[in-house]
C-alpha cells in the first residue's frame, strides 16, 4: 500500500469519525515504496505528513480530559517530535487511545 492509498484511507475514515494514531501507525507497517530499513514510527510519521498536508489536526484522545482538543503544537515539525516523544514512552504496542486521533476540521 502506498502513503497516498494509506493517506486516502484515513480521509475516508475521518468522514466519519477521528482517524486513530493506531490505526494510521498499523497500516503504515504495510507501506510499499518506502526507502528500505525504515521502523514502523517513521513509516507512520511519513503518513502522518501527508494527512498534516490536507489539513488534519492532532486532537486529544479519550484517555485525556476532554477529549477531541487540538494539540498546542501547530507546525509539522513540533507534531512530529511530539508523536516521537510520546511513542518513545510507551511500553507497548500503540493501542486505540494512545498518543492522539487526527481530525479533519469541517469547513
Amino acid at each position: 500500500m502506498d502513503m497516498q492509498r494509506q493517506a486516502r484511507i484515513a480521509v475516508g475514515e475521518a468522514q466519519n469519525d477521528d482517524a486513530t494514531f493506531s490505526g494510521i501507525f498499523d497500516g503504515a507497517k504495510e507501506l510499499s515504496g518506502v526507502p528500505i530499513g525504515l521502523s514502523d514510527i517513521e513509516r507512520a510519521l511519513l503518513v502522518i505528513r501527508e494527512l498534516l498536508k490536507q489539513g488534519f489536526v492532532p486532537v486529544t484522545t479519550g484517555y485525556q480530559v476532554p477529549s477531541g482538543v487540538p494539540w498546542e503544537e501547530k507546525t509539522e515539525t513540533d507534531i512530529l517530535a511530539r508523536i516521537q516523544r510520546e511513542f518513545d514512552q510507551l511500553t507497548h504496542e500503540p493501542m486505540f487511545l494512545d498518543i492522539c486521533w487526527f481530525n479533519l476540521p469541517r469547513a
